[in-house]
C-alpha cells in the first residue's frame, strides 16, 4: 500500500511549487522566480525520490492538503 502520509507530503509540496510557479509570468521579477521555482521543484523531487519529508526552502511551510 505504501506510506500514505509520506505521499501526501509529497503531493502538497508539488502542489503549492505548481502554484506559485504562476508568479513566474510577472514580467522581470518572474525571471528570478521562475529559477527559484526551478530549484524548489529539483530539491523536491530528489527529496522525494529519496523517501524523506524535506520541505523545500521559502514555501514548504505552506500546507494546502490537511
Amino acid at each position: 500500500m505504501g506510506d500514505r502520509e509520506g505521499a501526501k507530503f509529497h503531493l502538497n509540496q508539488a502542489l503549492v511549487i505548481l502554484l506559485f510557479s504562476l508568479l513566474g509570468m510577472i514580467p522581470l521579477v518572474g525571471w528570478i522566480w521562475s529559477i527559484f521555482i526551478f530549484i524548489c521543484w529539483l530539491i523536491g523531487l530528489i527529496a522525494a525520490i529519496q523517501d524523506v519529508e524535506k520541505p523545500v526552502p521559502l514555501l514548504g511551510r505552506i500546507h494546502l492538503l490537511h
